[in-house]
């Protein structure tokens, strides 16, 4: 009977999922946001540590789309008095869409490689002066991963492709066009586990490249050094033997410009650097409680080349954020988890004739947990306003059950 009620509650919940359900991380932003995924150990680790791939191999997974309302700053860009470009940034609130993505990592034997193969909707939106082909994103096309292990050392890496393109040629009316326009992005990820796994570090390439070019053959943008790097660490500090330390960091570099046709450009240069600290306490077996304190810094600086070169620089900063959040086992088939984020943010800008500076404190709270079913783990994160709102036969208020929904499978030795 047991048993029965038990298939009966999973398959009520499988039956409750609406189209937009989904995962990205599921497990990780559980515990209080994507930034978890720093300080705790899960198979989304190799998205910012290549290396740890060695650590799960034999996982084929889905993760399917989800919708969540989440704070954020925003700008709107205006012209002043003096005719000049200005960006006003405010506070926000959006629906973030994460997209359907389905993988295989496939282990070949102990000490050898691990390869991994995502396929995913995810788009890159482009940099300034790229030409958007299809609506404003430039299509992904490929995905791979792989990482082994040397004796004590683990190394991985991961490439990615965005690419699109469209070319005219001979007309109808006999006579030709030189329009071209292909934009191409490869991003690279390079990482290491060291330190007889304590130290996992990566350092992260983004370089883009088009052509952009009207029927004349003119060129109507031109690239202007655009490219990004990233770089990221942290370190397993085990102080005791339920509690860790987890020191960690991220900095990230991005240059976005371009020339035009008529001499005119922009560039967009910006610095983000974040270090922070975690703490995992495992009080019992199957228990976890994470904390997690730090803070970052962005800067941008704006170029703009018309009549002459202007510039500005506006700064946001997290000082500081935290996090916190814990999962535990309830049945052999059933674990909960719940996080929250506190962000105190501030943002300076640079306009005429003034230089305002505003701050804000922005909450996120995360509840969901796991089904396992034999080799099948299936992770969700629950809508909060279903829990007000109820099911739609009773409330008749429509809505999604979950945010986040993603199924792993574990293939059995």
């Amino acid at each position: 009977m047991f048993k029965k009620s038990k298939l009966l509650v999973i398959l009520l919940a499988l039956a409750l999922i609406p189209a937009t359900a989904s995962a990205t991380a599921t497990r990780v932003i559980g515990f209080g946001g994507e930034g978890a995924a720093f300080v705790i150990k899960d198979a989304a680790n190799p998205v910012q540590f290549p290396s740890t791939l060695v650590y799960y191999p034999h996982i084929l997974y889905a993760e399917f789309a989800q919708s969540a309302t989440v704070a954020y700053w925003d700008s709107s860009v205006y012209k002043d008095e003096n005719g000049d470009t200005q960006t006003s940034y405010f506070l926000a609130k959006r629906t973030s869409t994460y997209l359907d993505r389905v993988g295989a990592w496939y282990g070949f034997g102990e000490g050898k490689c691990v390869l991994g193969f995502d396929v995913f909707h995810r788009n890159n939106t482009g940099y300034k002066g790229m030409p958007r082909i299809r609506e404003d994103n430039i299509p992904f096309r490929l995905n791979v991963r792989w990482a082994k292990p040397f004796g004590n050392v683990a190394v991985g890496a991961a490439l990615g492709l965005y690419h699109e393109s469209y070319k005219e040629g001979k007309m109808t009316d006999g006579t030709s066009s030189s329009l071209e326009q292909k934009s191409t992005i490869i991003g690279l990820d390079l990482g290491l586990t060291a330190l007889d796994n304590l130290l996992d570090a990566a350092v992260g390439f983004e370089m883009p490249s088009w052509t952009n070019t009207g029927a004349d053959g003119k060129a109507i943008t031109e690239n202007d050094g655009s490219m990004m790097i990233r770089a990221a660490a942290r370190y397993w500090y085990h102080y005791g033997e339920k509690t860790t330390l987890i020191p960690n960091f991220e900095v990230r570099m991005l240059k976005d410009g371009y020339t035009a046709i008529d001499t005119s450009g922009i560039s967009a240069s910006t610095t983000t650097f974040r270090v922070g600290v975690g703490h995992n306490w495992k009080p019992a077996d199957n228990v976890l409680v994470l904390f997690d304190f730090g803070v970052q810094f962005k800067s941008t600086k704006y170029e703009w080349e018309r009549t002459g070169t202007k510039e500005k620089t506006d700064s946001w900063t997290d000082l500081p954020y935290w996090r916190c959040g814990w999962e535990g086992q309830v049945f052999k088939w059933l674990k909960v988890r719940a996080g929250a984020e506190k962000i105190w943010q501030n943002v300076k800008q640079e306009t005429i004739p003034v230089e305002p500076e505003a701050g804000n404190t922005s909450t996120n709270m995360y509840f969901g947990g796991d089904f396992f079913v034999g080799p099948v783990v299936i992770q969700y994160l629950l809508d909060q306003d279903f829990v007000r709102r109820g099911p739609y036969f009773i409330s008749g208020s429509e809505g999604s059950l979950f945010h986040r929904f993603s199924l792993f499978y574990k293939i059995p030795k």
